[in-house]
């Protein structure tokens, strides 16, 4: 099945796994600790992969200011008998004081740049193979999120965070399911 099939597939089937209100399929660990603000840009793990491949000086792409999740664990419930494949991640706040929400959005190249392993395989496919262990289901890049306006006073919000994907028999690509699990992590700013 190609790759846009299956990203298709997965989303059709993570409506689905969403609304049944049966156990997660692929749980997810991220900081409980409030996250920061940083009054500055970043440069994305994107960016330094290219950047590394080119073998260039990566440049900053994280507007102004930002927060960063360090690294994000994947736990999935059948984490002996299927792999795992994540298609996309979305992180989404609201500012306080503001109607607009914005979307970090991560899939392609920008998924694949949060693990080497994700960076460096075929068609660079953010796979968790089964009986993985558990430092190959956690990030080893961190998950930027900016565009924050650094001038605004002392606040605190929560962000959404939507993880896409399918799990399926690493026998038979065909016995695929779908999910869409949710999180949450606190960010803000002290002064």
């Amino acid at each position: 099945m190609n790759k846009l099939a299956k990203i298709a597939t997965a989303f059709s089937l993570a409506s689905l796994v969403s609304c049944s209100g049966g156990d997660s399929l692929v749980d997810v660990e991220v900081t409980s600790a409030m996250l920061q603000v940083v009054p500055g840009t970043a440069t994305s793990c994107v960016a330094q992969k290219t950047a590394e491949d080119a073998d260039t000086v990566p440049t900053s792409d994280i507007a102004m200011a930002y927060f960063k999740i360090p690294k994000m664990k994947f736990n999935p419930a059948h984490s002996t008998t299927r792999d795992v494949f994540i298609t996309s991640i979305e992180i989404s706040y609201t500012l306080p004081g503001s109607t607009e929400r914005v979307v970090c959005p991560f899939a392609g190249d920008s998924l694949a740049a949060l693990r080497d392993d994700w960076w460096n395989s075929s068609g660079r496919e953010a796979k968790i193979a089964a009986n993985s262990t558990d430092a190959q289901r956690t990030t080893t890049c961190a998950m930027y999120c900016g565009g924050i306006n650094k001038d605004l006073p002392a606040f605190s919000a929560t962000a959404e965070v939507r993880v896409y994907g399918y799990e399926q028999n690493p026998s038979n690509e065909n016995d695929q399911t779908g999910f869409l699990t949710l999180t949450y992590v606190t960010f803000g700013k002290n002064q």
